[in-house]
């Protein structure tokens, strides 16, 4: 239960106006009330903490799965993993609905006592626009109940973030507002000159720098990126299939970077050893390097798309968790090029080549 502690100079009942406005003084100084706002889900890898939601409510309205072997963890369906548009070091942020507000539900007085007034009130907290995520908040996450009293004394808030919506939110609210997922035109004109390698290189350590700031919308807007679970394969990558994508060149990982882009074949963009033209697809080069430790070549590309060169980015691999933007995806290679090809015309093979379906037959 929520303490509000209103004090009053004058000894006489408070009356509605002055209680409302203590509490709107509060909940202003504990919530960010204007734009999209953030609701952190804690965890980093599959499992998030969803003690906060109703798990039946989830689970009918297609947002996440639940762990029944450990109750309170969730993990979101990839469908509606573009609802998540920010990260923190403790875990990434939904986008619940814009211009956090409240609503007084009651009023009711509880003592008084000479000089002493106290009023319990209960409030609802409500969103413009709200998420298929905010109307699956447990209710007493949505309700808070309060006490505000008043003595002798001028009005003030002695528990400063008694009316935050969330405590402790890690967001950055207001957060990045969700936006769907969107095909676009796949990119055809080749660019007048191949790029070389300190070109590759300037845009790849912009790309990782944007990461280290956490700035994935920058990150986003330098990526080319084509979705093979979408039906529209081309375009149609959101915010989130990067928030868990972290920085290669910045040294050791922080709690709250992704998995390195580079996915560990290099901590230097210097090692990026030669560029490869794609033998279909004029908009695409391939740049090698080779692994660290293994020396065997990889490879992520780049693309010459709407004028400007980008990083060639495919979600291809769901796995636990978000599912990420792979950006190591060695289409150097002709196995894993095929693969990707085939993959690309909708056909059911890994990203190898191998059919998904073990009981499917082998081509001739």
């Amino acid at each position: 239960m929520w303490l509000l502690m209103v004090l009053f100079a004058c000894n006489t009942k408070m009356d509605e106006a002055t209680i409302k406005g203590a509490i709107d003084s509060a909940f202003k100084e504990a919530n960010a009330v204007d734009g999209h706002y953030g609701w952190e889900m804690l965890g980093k890898g599959q499992w998030f903490k969803g003690s906060d939601f109703d798990s039946a409510c989830l689970k009918e309205n297609e947002l996440a799965f639940s762990n029944y072997g450990k109750p309170g963890q969730i993990s979101p369906v990839y469908q509606v993993q573009h609802m998540l548009t920010a990260s923190t070091q403790r875990g990434y942020c939904i986008d619940m609905g814009t211009n956090l507000s409240y609503d007084v539900q009651s009023m009711e007085p509880v003592s008084k006592h000479g000089s002493v007034d106290m009023q319990e009130v209960t409030i609802k907290f409500s969103l413009d626009d709200a998420t298929p995520w905010f109307s699956c908040l447990n209710e007493d996450v949505l309700t808070r109940v309060l006490f505000v009293e008043g003595t002798d004394g001028v009005p003030s808030i002695d528990a400063k973030y008694s009316m935050a919506f969330q405590e402790n939110n890690g967001c950055p609210n207001p957060v990045p507002a969700f936006k769907n997922r969107l095909a676009s035109a796949k990119p055809e004109t080749a660019p007048e000159r191949a790029p070389t390698l300190d070109d590759i290189r300037k845009l790849a350590q912009q790309f990782d720098d944007a990461l280290f700031a956490r700035d994935f919308e920058k990150a986003q807007n330098m990526v080319s990126c084509v979705n093979l679970y979408e039906t529209n394969k081309w375009g149609t990558c959101s915010l989130a299939e990067l928030l868990a994508v972290g920085p290669s060149t910045h040294g050791e990982s922080r709690v709250e970077d992704g998995s390195p882009w580079l996915e560990y074949t290099q901590y230097n963009l210097k090692a990026l050893a030669k560029v490869v033209k794609d033998k279909e697809d004029p908009t695409l080069f391939h740049v090698v390097m080779p692994h660290r430790k293994t020396k065997k070549d990889r490879s992520f590309s780049v693309q010459w798309a709407n004028g400007r060169l980008k990083i060639f980015g495919v979600v291809s691999i769901m796995g636990a968790g978000l599912t990420p933007l792979r950006v190591m995806n060695d289409l150097h290679d002709k196995t894993y090029r095929d693969a990707f090809e085939k993959r690309l015309a909708g056909e059911e093979v890994d990203y190898k080549g191998k059919l998904l379906d073990p009981n499917a037959e082998e081509e001739e």
